[in-house]
């Protein structure tokens, strides 16, 4: 008679590695992903800041523009425009 000692399927060790294996790629892919998006949240705050700034110049230099050149410039207005 023939022995029938052919092994079916995966060992727990087997599917233990496997998890294992999955979990750590996870890990760093997730690692990865964070990390980057702190960088972008940083990027996002500094233009944001740049733009603010830059909105200022601008408002700035259209006062200055409809100023009359020849007079005394209005401080006032100036301060007013920037404070909102």
């Amino acid at each position: 008679m023939t022995s029938n000692n052919k092994q079916h399927g995966f060992s727990a060790v087997e599917v233990v590695l496997v998890i294992v294996v999955i979990a750590l790629l996870a890990f760093v892919a997730w690692s990865f992903f964070d990390a980057r998006s702190e960088d972008n949240d940083t990027a996002q705050q500094a233009s944001e800041q740049q733009i603010e700034s830059s909105e200022d110049l601008a408002e700035a230099e259209d006062l200055l523009l409809e100023t009359d050149i020849d007079g005394e410039l209005d401080t006032e207005e100036l301060d007013e425009s920037l404070s909102e």
